[in-house]
């Protein structure tokens, strides 16, 4: 399963991928992330600080990310994306979270899944 199989250089298109390509993709969109931001407004109404852990060599991770904080932002949510590319990342990133006080916190796709030698885009 890939979230962009296209974006991420394995299929040539949804269409026709080309090779003995089958499987399955999970396209997000701008929609789900708005809707997603809206649950996560609805659970706590008085939120104004949105943390998001999210790894940027994930495949797809940059464009979910830019859709949740167009999201947030027209729900005048301010978005804090902490960057989670390695497991010794996660200190630093928790150290921020205390830190800052964020009101919710997101997890985006599988930050660090990749790396227990699974497929990359699993």
């Amino acid at each position: 399963m890939a979230i962009d199989p296209v974006g991420s250089g394995l299929a040539a298109s949804l269409a026709r991928p080309g090779g003995k390509v089958t499987g399955l993709t999970w396209e997000v969109g701008p929609k789900l992330s708005q809707n997603l931001v809206e649950i996560i407004k609805e659970a706590v109404p008085s939120i104004f600080r949105l943390a998001a852990l999210w790894d940027p060599s994930f495949p797809g991770q940059l464009d979910r990310l830019n859709e949740i904080e167009a999201a947030a932002h027209a729900l005048g949510i301010v978005l804090r994306p902490i960057e989670l590319e390695r497991p010794e990342a996660i200190t630093d990133a928790f150290s921020i979270l205390t830190k800052e006080r964020h009101d919710a916190l997101l997890v985006l796709g599988h930050p660090l899944r990749r790396r227990s030698g699974h497929c990359a885009n699993s």
